[in-house]
């Protein structure tokens, strides 16, 4: 007959250590996915090991602690564990016995526990079962263990009670707190769950015997013998005070509407008339009373209707504005001669650099390496980074941290190094290595200084030292790749070819229904739409007439002509058209002009911190002072005065500095280089534009 006892009963028996501690690791964000927790756990269960060891000297106890390693499954894992305790730890290689079967040999297990000349055993995962180690009491599991009755076997391992301590301390000397607790040290902090949840269940198995002494029954045997046994019986007791059985629940009955979704005609998703007709929320039909359909206004289905008589297509610009005026559509003219503008404006293109050899290196050279990121590159390399250890008594849920250093995942931290680099513009392999070649090479004197401290048996070799300076310059790009990035479009920027845009449309064209402004000094008379303007469109034009309010050339026998649509990327809202009129009215301006975005006529800068090109919202002639001659210039209105420092750190060299202004409220301010705010601009006072624009001014 047996019995299940207590967690508690087996404590004071002293078979089961009192404690279970658990120790995990919390990783800062910039070494979370670097640190290689496997050495980690492996070298902190060892030195664990040898404080025990050092405690059972101390005691007087000719023991010899047991570290127990489980790793996973594969060909490689058992031996992998054992060469870095012997090259990380200084575990002696005899000292190690090693289970590589996948399938756990409990009498090899046991015969390795049980040798006292070895001081680990390492053993695949599987091998949660099937041997008894009394003389461990540390556990490094390198996988996660989440499963409670798995983790419960591998507490197990750990959990007894070696006969030699329990007889150093014979009752009622208690057992040291160092010899009476159980480690595990665990690779995966999420591994935890799985170990508590194992300890919680444990600690909740009572003894079988508690409370049976008064339900002990009473049995005839054939041979009239009396046995008393609490061992229950199949035969449930009958009593008065039986408890009635639950009802059954009773079946769902059918809906009284007889509909099996309980939705009849009054119900349904749409309330369908008892004629038939359907009423989509507005509770009328579907057609209007003339029979057409609703939401369409009567007149312009009958003009839509009106058939039209086709005319030839226009063969010349002269029949082109003929034809656009027929459609409702009123052609803009860009003006000529105006000086300093030709068809085209002045445009720049992204260099498409055959060797960048010259840009990473500089960009490598340049980087700003602070002396904090020196430094902990330097130790990232020799595995000096401190982490926070975490112990937790599981048992009572108490616990406190350490900080210990954690190794670095080298394979990883080049992997995050190349994907870093990977984002570079136009850097191809080579680019890779001669970045990580210039910064290795400007981290070898810290890296050096570092190594003289070491004594001369460990000094490392060249080649080691080189391997050392290139896991620091994966640091460095890791910690710096915005930086490199950005320096990297800088000097593509500095090569930015300038060119000529498409050339500029003869007309701009728009509904002859909305009227515009006609400032004096625009190129083509006209202050563009604003977004009110252009939510007018659609009720101005018909759909066969909108087809003409669009971006075309038209090869003439007299030569081709252009035409434009004001689109939304020429709308301006009602802050940018007073800085519009402004300039119209500033006596410095020669003329200006409404840069749109994206058209292929228009202006762009090449930005020296990103891939993208932008395209400033003005382009101003003016005159510097009287005896200038005119010269061409932009200006930018941004809300994002951060975007606005990004875009000034490249400019073009045609038009010199880009000029940025941005709303604060109902005016005007200049945005600095750094992205503050600068001085307000009075529309009404343009002197100090002209003031920025002499002092920005591009070197003929």
């Amino acid at each position: 007959m047996s019995f299940a006892a207590s967690r508690d009963e087996v404590e004071q028996a002293r078979l089961n250590k009192k404690y279970i501690e658990a120790v995990v690791y919390s990783l800062g964000n910039a070494m979370a996915h670097i640190t290689d927790l496997r050495r980690t756990v492996l070298r902190q269960a060892w030195r664990r090991n040898l404080k025990i060891q050092q405690a059972l000297t101390t005691a007087g106890i000719a023991l010899t602690p047991l570290l127990l390693v489980q790793v996973a499954n594969g060909d490689k894992t058992v031996d992998e564990a054992a060469d870095d305790l012997m090259r990380l730890c200084g575990v002696p290689a005899d000292a190690i016995g090693r289970h590589s079967a996948d399938e756990p040999d409990p009498v090899l297990m046991a015969a390795i526990a049980n040798d006292s000349t070895k001081r680990v055993l390492v053993f695949k995962q599987s091998a949660g079962t099937g041997f008894d180690a009394p003389r461990a009491f540390v556990l490094a599991s390198t996988k996660p263990v989440n499963d409670e009755d798995f983790a419960m076997q591998f507490i197990g391992r750990v959990m007894r009670v070696a006969r030699t301590v329990r007889n150093a301390f014979g009752k009622p000397l208690e057992i040291p707190a160092d010899l009476n607790t159980a480690y595990v040290y665990l690779g995966n902090a999420q591994a935890q769950a799985g170990f508590e949840s194992a300890v919680k269940t444990s600690t909740e198995v009572k003894s079988q015997l508690e409370g049976q002494t008064e339900k002990l029954l009473t049995l005839q045997t054939v041979s009239g013998a009396v046995v008393y046994s609490n061992r229950p019986t199949e035969q449930e007791p009958v009593a008065f005070d039986m408890a009635i059985p639950d009802t059954p629940a009773r079946a769902a009955l059918p809906l009284a509407s007889g509909h099996a979704d309980g939705l009849g005609p009054q119900g349904s998703l749409f309330n369908n008339g008892v004629d038939g007709s359907t009423d989509v929320g507005t509770g009328t039909d579907a057609t209007s009373g003339d029979g057409t359909p609703s939401g369409f206004a009567l007149d312009e289905v009958n003009r839509a209707a009106a058939p039209r008589t086709r005319r030839p297509a226009p063969q010349n610009s002269k029949e082109l504005l003929v034809e656009l005026t027929s459609h409702g559509l009123r052609a803009y003219a860009r003006k000529h001669p105006l000086v300093q503008l030709g068809r085209s404006l002045k445009t720049e293109e992204k260099p498409e650099l055959n060797d960048m050899s010259d840009i990473s290196r500089a960009v490598a050279t340049r980087l700003d390496i602070s002396d904090g990121l020196r430094a902990t590159a330097v130790k990232v390399a020799l595995n000096r980074v401190k982490e926070k250890e975490r112990h937790t008594e599981l048992t009572t849920g108490e616990g406190y941290t350490e900080d210990i250093q954690v190794f670095t995942d080298r394979s990883a931290l080049a992997r995050e190094a190349k994907q870093a680099l990977q984002t570079l513009p136009q850097a191809e392999e080579e680019d890779y290595m001669l970045i990580v070649q210039v910064l290795a090479s400007r981290l070898r004197g810290a890296l050096d200084e570092e190594l003289e401290n070491l004594p001369p048996e460990a000094q490392p070799a060249e080649a080691e030292r080189a391997r050392l300076s290139r896991d620091a310059a994966h640091w460095v790009i890791r910690k710096s790749a915005q930086e490199l990035c950005e320096a990297m479009f800088s000097e593509i920027a500095q090569r930015a070819k300038l060119i000529d845009a498409r050339p500029l449309p003869d007309v701009m064209v728009f509904p002859d229904g909305i009227a515009l402004e006609r400032p004096a000094k625009n190129i083509y008379g006209v202050l563009p739409p604003s977004t009110q303007d252009g939510e007018r469109v659609a009720q101005e034009l018909l759909m066969d007439d909108r087809q003409w309010l669009a971006d075309k050339t038209f090869q003439f026998e007299d030569g081709d002509f252009s035409q434009g649509q004001f689109d939304g990327t020429w709308y301006g809202n009602a802050l940018e058209n007073a800085f519009s009129k402004a300039l119209d009215s500033a006596d410095f301006v020669v003329w200006w002009h409404r840069n749109p975005r994206n058209k292929p006529y228009a202006v762009r800068v090449v930005r020296a911190e990103h891939d993208d090109y932008f395209y400033p919202d003005f382009v101003v002639c003016v005159k510097h002072n009287p005896a200038d001659e005119p010269m061409q210039r932009l200006l930018e209105t941004k809300d994002d005065t951060k975007d606005a420092a990004r875009k000034a750190k490249h400019s073009p060299a045609h038009y010199g500095k880009v000029l940025f202004l941005t709303p604060d409220g109902q005016r005007m301010k200049w945005v600095n280089d750094d992205g503050s705010l600068g001085d307000v601009l009075d529309f009404d006072d343009m002197q100090s534009a002209l003031s920025k624009l002499a002092a920005t001014r591009p070197a003929v």
